[in-house]
């Protein structure tokens, strides 16, 4: 996660939940408060070494790949999940975090036990995640039926290995179905790789 706009949201995160000011975060870094100001508004990104810097203070050098991935997930405000290989959720962003959530509302619709129409589509997906060769991105879009009007539940998914275990990152939606979007039933496909999905998983190989 060493894109500057993503850490420095970490690094506000980090700081906001453990009630630390500003000019502490500062001192640790070796910059002007003022500086710690504009990296988390956003008026200026930090340099490799400030974000090697940064890196350090959020996770230091015993934080694993993994480790960082899922805290990345836990602290994004994007609508992530985080699966492992036996499809158990590690961790959610911020979106899927409040009562209520969509995931919560929705998330039967990706899963197979309750929605049986998926397995046939979900072939690619428990295969590349059985053995992930390089980088697989694939395209769900599972069509549902919520208070009389169609649905349409997207996810994007990104699967690959991270200290040689398969993790899946996905960036899931849901939402009310337009009429060139209707689908009767289940679809999946392999993205591009200059797809904009591939974001997440260009995302993942620059912080691992």
């Amino acid at each position: 996660m060493n894109q500057p706009h993503e850490i420095c949201v970490a690094l506000r995160s980090y700081r906001i939940k453990a009630r630390i000011k500003q000019q502490v975060i500062a001192q640790a870094l070796g910059v002007a408060q003022s500086q710690i100001s504009r990296w988390e508004s956003g008026r200026e990104i930090p340099r490799p070494h400030n974000i090697e810097a940064i890196r350090l203070l959020l996770w230091g050098d015993a934080a694993t790949p993994l480790q960082s991935l899922i805290y990345f997930v836990r602290t994004s405000a994007l609508p992530l999940v985080l699966i492992d290989q036996s499809r158990q959720l590690l961790a959610s962003g911020l979106p899927f975090q409040v009562p209520g959530n969509d995931l919560e509302r929705f998330g039967w619709v990706f899963d197979e036990a309750t929605n049986p129409e998926l397995r046939e589509a979900h072939g690619p997906y428990r295969e590349a995640l059985a053995d992930p060769r390089g980088i697989v991105g694939l395209e769900l879009r599972v069509p549902f039926e919520y208070q009389g009007e169609p649905w349409i539940g997207i996810s994007h998914k990104t699967i690959y290995a991270i200290d040689g275990k398969p993790i899946c990152l996905a960036d899931i939606r849901f939402m009310r179905a337009a009429n060139g979007n209707q689908i009767s039933r289940p679809t999946m496909r392999r993205l591009p790789a200059n797809h904009p999905a591939d974001a997440l998983s260009s995302l993942a190989r620059r912080e691992h």
